[in-house]
């Protein structure tokens, strides 16, 4: 699989593929290694848009959310029901990335650091441009908010789909990540 290390100013985001256990570019389980040290922090992309970055099926990337902008927020999660709770997420910086998931396929993001306790969440973004705000109609999203580790599962059905998968921090913690995405088709 492809690693991608941010690049501190560049424009535009860079495709972040990989290939699976069975030797197809996005099958299978990306190859997880561990998460990046803290310090010091990983560059990104500034991107254009919404997203930082772009990836596919095998992604397995490091960032950090300490060099993102802070645009989503506690009314985001909230008002897109990705989320019940409120965690401060409009006090850290997030890292986000657009996610291109073929049809028919169940694509699961991981995302790893023992630098902050960080969530991840993905919300399908089929419009592309600026970034979504509270205010737009509810789309799909979904979020893991535990501490540790969090992991999120998008399943797409008889077309693909696009989704921001979004690196955040809860009160203000920011820190440097592992992000993979594998995927395997179900049907």
């Amino acid at each position: 699989s492809s690693l991608m290390k941010g690049g501190g100013g560049r424009e535009g985001g860079e495709i972040v593929t990989g290939s699976g256990a069975d030797g197809h570019a996005g099958q299978g389980d990306a190859d997880r290694g561990d998460p990046p040290a803290c310090a010091p922090e990983i560059d990104m992309p500034t991107g254009t848009n919404c997203a930082q970055a772009k990836l596919t099926c095998g992604a397995d990337v490091t960032g950090s959310t300490g060099t993102g902008r802070a645009h989503f927020g506690d009314d985001f999660y909230q008002g897109m029901h990705c989320t019940p709770q409120r965690h401060h997420y409009d006090e850290s910086g997030e890292a986000v990335y657009l996610l291109n998931i073929p049809a028919d396929v169940e694509a699961t993001v991981h995302v790893e650091s023992d630098c902050g306790d960080l969530d991840v969440a993905t919300y399908r973004f089929e419009r592309g441009g600026a970034c979504p705000t509270a205010k737009d109609p509810i789309a799909q999203c979904e979020m893991d908010t535990k501490r540790g580790d969090a992991t999120v599962k998008v399943t797409t059905v008889n077309s693909p789909e696009k989704h921001l998968v979004i690196v955040d921090g809860k009160g203000g913690d920011e820190g440097n990540f592992r992000l993979s995405v594998s995927c395997r088709t179900y049907r």
